[in-house]
């Protein structure tokens, strides 16, 4: 995950309409661009290194309180822009069944990508770079 990246506010939405946005035949979007899946400690913050690249997209746990200081934990990635939109949901319910950030360390606990990240986020009326 890149550590000098400003992510927008996260935008919060359902797993169907993610599947569908993010999966390769959904648009492409910008590198600053977040997403929760609603009703959950799941976020998905664009790695891309830049707008044409393959959407690359860090999962990350994160409590609210957690993810308004800026920091999560990041148990997973998915090169969204290359998976269908069912193969995408499919991950997307599996991961959102994970309760929560304890749950989610538990099952990472042994993959080498599971580790404490921090994120930059911008506020909305702000622009970065890769929006303005």
């Amino acid at each position: 995950m890149h550590r000098s990246r400003l992510w927008g506010r996260a935008h919060e939405a359902g797993m169907e309409w993610l599947a569908a946005e993010l999966s390769r035949d959904g648009p492409t979007y910008t590198p600053c661009s977040s997403f929760r899946v609603r009703g959950t400690d799941l976020y998905l913050l664009n790695d891309a290194t830049g707008p044409d690249g393959a959407q690359e997209y860090p999962v990350v746990y994160a409590t609210d309180v957690e993810a308004t200081l800026g920091y999560g934990w990041q148990v997973e990635s998915l090169t969204c822009g290359w998976m269908t939109r069912e193969g995408l949901l499919a991950c997307l319910t599996e991961l959102a069944g994970i309760a929560g950030v304890s749950d989610a360390l538990a099952r990472f606990k042994d993959r080498c990508c599971a580790h404490k990240v921090a994120w930059s986020i911008h506020a909305p009326a702000e622009s970065c770079r890769w929006c303005a």
